[in-house]
């Protein structure tokens, strides 16, 4: 399932657009993006296995990642420290699909569920 096109046309401006919106929303504006095509490289093959929805809960998450725990601030300030880096999202997916599964009981591979929390956050924004 793919995010609204409104966001962008491919689903690499697509996720980059949902990141640059969270991190407008913590910073006050859009981040520089360079590099486009290293992006597209590293979140094709994302993209193409846990779809652009799910990619997208894992970025909302990583502006709010506070460890496996969900309150280890000392990581959370880390990712702060650093201006949550979006190459870090791929290094910690896995840990943020187990918190989604385990700590906040959120069907990660359910569709419907992660289109619903992602429409969500987004319109929040």
């Amino acid at each position: 399932m793919n995010l609204p096109e409104t966001l962008g046309n491919t689903p690499t401006d697509r996720i980059l657009k949902v990141y640059s919106l969270v991190w407008k929303d913590k910073y006050g504006f859009s981040p520089e993006i360079l590099n486009f095509p290293k992006y597209a490289k590293m979140f094709k093959p994302l993209i193409a296995r846990l779809g652009e929805y799910q990619l997208a809960s894992l970025i909302l998450l990583h502006f709010e990642w506070r460890g496996a725990n969900g309150d280890d601030n000392f990581i959370y300030r880390q990712l702060e420290n650093h201006c949550f880096p979006l190459e870090w999202v791929i290094k910690s997916m896995n840990a943020y699909k187990a918190f989604y599964i385990n700590n906040l009981r959120i069907d990660i591979g359910n569709e419907s569920v992660v289109k619903l929390l992602v429409d969500n956050a987004l319109a929040k924004l």
